[in-house]
């Protein structure tokens, strides 16, 4: 088996550490630190504890120190989660916590060791000029961007520039729905808030059948694999976690209504690749397949399956980068039609020269 094949066994089933070599063992931790799947991994090794006990010492501190950044942003989150309920007491406005932010304020204990670079929330689009205005009255401020970026945040996506609370330096992506309008696809977003659990008054996290498919078609739609194997690991955790026939008639219902068909076909099918699925998740590929047809699926999928390698010396190769290239243009191509996106690119690469080669800074 390839190096690549022996890290995604790693990361199915982390107690195969003990089959590597001391060298081999501290390329899977790196791989799986670049994934963003150490605290996790660290966590499932530290239940096993005649494998913990055989680990090298090096090896343990790695995991040691992962866990602790993660416990650490946890508290950060649920922290952040708190002031902002504050905030919202006296409006009636609601903010769903979503991906990483949202695993952690919902308390299920499934998804320990999840890190995360900001906290995304959503709130309804009607809302969202007066819910910026009030977290820019407590410190918060807009990253600053160029007036061609903010211009392409507030009227082709689906959220607004990031925020940035000055005193504690928290970066928070606030969204009004899951995908861009531009790409002609976004959803009617009442369609995940549907049913949405109350963490506290105006404090809500989605329901488990609309947490899973937004993971799913974020990971698709997305441009960038940094993380591409940990949203998968959530994905994982999230379908034996939430397995019964309420939540999988839910799920076709939702990704049938949203026409995510697709997007959550690709996710199961590339999860089973790489972890045991559920009974009932294979049943759901095989209904999803009536619904797909698309020649270029089975393509897609290789493709994606490449792309969700870390890119590390050890583990990248050719093809993993021509993935990444691939799938990289399909995200670009799944969030704008072809005419705009060429507009777009164009538009970036004039600015990125302005700015590297004549010195010029990229406000227009």
């Amino acid at each position: 088996m390839s190096l690549t094949t022996d890290f995604l066994s790693f990361i199915a089933s982390p107690s195969t550490i003990d089959q590597f070599s001391l060298a081999q063992q501290h390329i899977l931790i790196r791989g799986a630190r670049k994934a963003g799947l150490l605290a996790s991994i660290a966590i499932q090794l530290q239940q096993d504890e005649a494998c913990w006990r055989t680990l090298d010492e090096g090896i343990r501190r790695h995991l040691h120190s992962a866990l602790i950044y993660s416990q650490r942003q946890h508290q950060q989150i649920r922290h952040e989660m708190n002031l902002l309920q504050t905030i919202l007491v006296p409006t009636p406005f609601r903010c769903y916590f979503l991906k990483g932010a949202g695993y952690v304020v919902r308390g299920d204990n499934i998804h320990g060791g999840r890190i995360m670079s900001d906290i995304d929330v959503l709130v309804e689009r009607r809302h969202l000029n007066n819910v910026e205005a009030l977290l820019k009255q407590h410190r918060w401020v807009g990253k600053q961007v160029s007036d061609y970026d903010d211009k392409y945040y507030r009227e082709w996506a689906h959220e607004i520039p990031p925020m940035l609370n000055v005193e504690r330096n928290t970066t928070l992506d606030l969204h009004h729905n899951l995908v861009p309008p531009v790409s002609n696809r976004m959803p009617d977003a009442n369609w995940f808030t549907q049913d949405a659990i109350a963490i506290s008054d105006n404090i809500y996290v989605l329901r488990p059948a609309a947490t899973l498919l937004h993971s799913a078609v974020h990971l698709i739609m997305n441009e960038e694999f940094h993380h591409g194997l940990r949203d998968l690991a959530d994905i994982h955790k999230m379908l034996f976690a939430y397995d019964g026939d309420a939540f999988w008639d839910d799920l076709v219902s939702l990704a049938r209504q949203a026409k995510f068909q697709q997007e959550l076909l690709l996710t199961l099918q590339l999860h089973a690749q790489i972890w045991p699925t559920t009974t009932n998740a294979k049943a759901l590929i095989s209904q999803l397949q009536q619904d797909v047809t698309s020649p270029s699926h089975g393509f897609w999928l290789q493709a994606y399956r490449w792309a969700i390698v870390p890119e590390i010396e050890e583990l990248d190769s050719v093809k993993s980068r021509a993935a990444r290239f691939l799938c990289f243009l399909r995200g670009h191509s799944q969030k704008m039609p072809l005419p705009i996106l060429i507009r777009h690119l164009s538009f970036k690469t004039y600015l990125q020269f302005k700015q590297k080669v004549l010195g010029q800074q990229p406000q227009v």
